[in-house]
């Protein structure tokens, strides 16, 4: 139990963060709407993204200066999260803007191709493939030392390109996204008392979240060099328990508060679509490193 505080801390942030983000009394902001609930969701990704992020080039400074193969495990495994993390938010960013700046007369499809040179956008599709090609990188090289090596530095310029492709060029550059000239999601005066109420929880429950596959894929690594395997189809159970509990949390609202939430022409479905992407999103993640292990299980 002692080592399993902050699991159970990330479950109960974020069943808070499902039904909370959904009950609060949000403000009556023009053009958003309902969908600012997507705060708790669409900006919580990015958060946890560059938590990821961070941790996974802090592992490739220790490897580069121990050599310490682990390290450079610990990295490869927080860069993959990251960029799940990562796809989800450009996900749902994508389906937030095509509902919010596109033209209602069109098609969200017509808006989203309309909108597709918007600077945020671009910039975040250039981070994630700069990461992609990391992942790469790594699979292109068979010497497990100089695989090591060099992706440790790739990883270190990576990081680097994070900061002018998400945080500097599209403010500099006309833009429609909000936080030209600061952080709307973390600047005090811009988000509600009773949003920062959810907001903070939800961007540590989804870090944890990040932190938690991560830890399976660390695992998962090591028994598959060591061929043996203990705990980690269990966690992998215990994540995906987890979702369904948050799918049926945001699911059972009572009707009066239903009624309030769908009264704004039909905007909450928006929530629902990003709340969706995300579930599905982490759900064929689990399935897949499921299958990972199934595999190795049955060839020992």
């Amino acid at each position: 139990m002692r080592k399993s505080w902050w699991k159970i801390t990330c479950i109960v942030l974020l069943v808070f963060t499902f039904t909370a983000g959904l009950l609060i009394t949000i403000p009556d902001l023009p053009i958003l709407g309902e969908t600012i609930r997507n705060l708790f969701f669409h900006v919580a990704m990015w958060m946890a993204m560059m938590t990821m992020f961070t941790i996974s080039v802090v592992h490739s400074v220790r490897y580069l200066r121990t050599f310490d193969l682990k390290y450079d495990i610990n990295a490869r495994a927080y860069a993959s999260t990251g960029i799940l993390l990562g796809v989800l938010g450009y996900s749902t960013g994508a389906i937030w803007m095509s509902f919010t700046w596109g033209d209602p007369n069109n098609p969200a499809f017509a808006s989203f191709s309309a909108l597709a040179r918007e600077p945020k956008l671009i910039g975040a599709a250039i981070a994630l493939l700069i990461y992609f090609a990391y992942m790469v990188l790594r699979d292109s090289i068979q010497d497990m030392d100089k695989k090591a090596r060099v992706s440790a530095v790739y990883n270190i310029f990576a990081f680097a390109m994070l900061f002018p492709t998400i945080w500097i060029i599209p403010r500099i550059l006309p833009s429609l996204h909000p936080g030209r000239e600061g952080n709307p999601a973390l600047n005090f005066k811009d988000v509600s008392s009773s949003m920062r109420i959810v907001e903070w929880p939800a961007f540590i429950g989804w870090t944890l979240l990040g932190v938690w596959i991560t830890t399976l894929k660390i695992r998962f690594s090591l028994l598959k060099e060591k061929s043996c395997f203990h705990e980690t189809p269990e966690k992998i159970s215990a994540l995906f328990i987890f979702l369904l509990m948050s799918a049926a949390c945001f699911a059972q609202t009572n009707p009066a508060v239903k009624t309030s939430l769908m009264r704004r022409d039909g905007r909450i479905y928006v929530v629902i679509a990003v709340m969706l992407t995300i579930l599905i999103g982490l759900i064929l993640y689990i399935i897949r490193l499921d299958r990972k292990i199934s595999r190795l299980e049955k060839g020992n």
